[in-house]
C-alpha cells in the first residue's frame, strides 16, 4: 500500500512524498530500492501526464489569450534550450510545473522530451535523495533546535499581524481626516 501511495502521490505533487518517503526508506521502514524505483517511476509519468496536458490547455481560448503574455520568456527558454529548460526546472520551485505545460506546445517531441526529462528525474532523485539523507542523519542534533524554531516562526507572526494591525488604524486615521469632501 505505501508504495502505491508514494507512485500516486509522486504523479500529483512529487516534491513533499519524496522526500517523505525516502526519509521512510532511510529509515529503513521502506525498501531504498523499491522506494527509489516507485518514485522515479510515478514523477516520470507525472512529468509526462503534465506534458500532455499543456497541448490540450493551450486550446483553450481564454487561457491561451492571457498566457502568452506570462510564458514567452519560458517558451523561447524551452524552444532555445529544451535540455537546461526542463532539468533545471525540476529544481526551481513555480517553474517546474509550468515548464512541463509549455513543452509540448513550443515543440518539443514526446521522444525528446522522455529522453531530458530521464535526466532531470534522475538528477533530481540523486540531489533530493542525498539532500535527506545528510538532513535525517543530523535529525537528532537538530531536534533540540525545532523548539527556538517554533519561538522564531511565532514570534514573526505576531511582528507581521501588529505591523499589519498598526497600518490599518493609520490608514483608517488618515480616510477619516480625508471624508470625501475634497472632491465635491
Amino acid at each position: 500500500l505505501a508504495y502505491i501511495l508514494i507512485f500516486i502521490g509522486m504523479i500529483l505533487e512529487g516534491e513533499i512524498v519524496f522526500l517523505v518517503a525516502i526519509y521512510y526508506a532511510y529509515q529503513g521502514k521502506l525498501s531504498f530500492l523499491n522506494t527509489i524505483c516507485v518514485a522515479m517511476t510515478g514523477m516520470f509519468i507525472g512529468d509526462i501526464l503534465w506534458y500532455s496536458f499543456g497541448f490540450y490547455l493551450d486550446r483553450i481560448s481564454f487561457i491561451k489569450k492571457y498566457i502568452y503574455r506570462i510564458v514567452a520568456i519560458l517558451d523561447t527558454q524551452i524552444s532555445k534550450r529544451p535540455v537546461v529548460s526542463i532539468v533545471f526546472s525540476k529544481f526551481t520551485y513555480g517553474f517546474h510545473r509550468l515548464t512541463l505545460l509549455r513543452a509540448k506546445v513550443v515543440g518539443v517531441p514526446l521522444r525528446k522530451f522522455m529522453k531530458i526529462d530521464a535526466i532531470g528525474v534522475i538528477a533530481w532523485i540523486f540531489v533530493i535523495g542525498n539532500l535527506v539523507y545528510i538532513l535525517s542523519a543530523s535529525m537528532p542534533i537538530l531536534k533540540k533546535y525545532f523548539r527556538f524554531a517554533e519561538l522564531g516562526l511565532a514570534l514573526v507572526v505576531i511582528v507581521y499581524l501588529a505591523i499589519v494591525y498598526l497600518i490599518s488604524r493609520y490608514s483608517k486615521k488618515v480616510l477619516k481626516i480625508s471624508d470625501g469632501n475634497d472632491f465635491k
